[in-house]
């Protein structure tokens, strides 16, 4: 799943470069594209060029993020599991944790403290 992510976000990065070059606007994107995953699997899979028969249903895919990698548009970075934001979106996490990832993400949730709020009003 997280490879099927990765072409995903290979190639709205490919659209959004595209766009950025025809309004000459290629100073917004200049460097490689950082993308986050927690998922060594998916990193090797998508650097090495090598297909397992686990992943040969994906080769166009992962060639191309093998390709985008080699020039230069896109930079696979492993994130541990422990700190990646993007769990809160596809895991089920406790409240600590939740609280924690959303104000990584500038997730605001104002309702945190309402129940303290509304228990200290239930005594007047």
């Amino acid at each position: 799943a997280e490879t099927g992510f990765i072409s995903l976000v290979d190639r709205e990065n490919k659209y959004w470069r595209q766009k950025t070059k025809e309004l000459d606007l290629e100073f917004i994107m200049f460097g490689p594209t950082p993308v986050y995953t927690d998922s060594q699997a998916a990193i090797d899979t998508c650097t090495s060029g090598k297909l397992s028969r686990k992943v040969k249903h994906m080769a166009i895919k992962v060639n191309a993020i093998n390709h985008a990698i080699k020039v230069g548009e896109m930079d696979l970075i492993k994130i541990p599991g422990a700190i990646n934001p993007a769990d809160i979106f596809t895991k089920a996490l406790g409240p600590t944790k939740f609280r924690q990832l959303s104000e990584e993400l500038n997730m605001g949730f104002p309702h945190f403290g309402l129940r303290a709020k509304l228990a200290g009003r239930q005594g007047t």
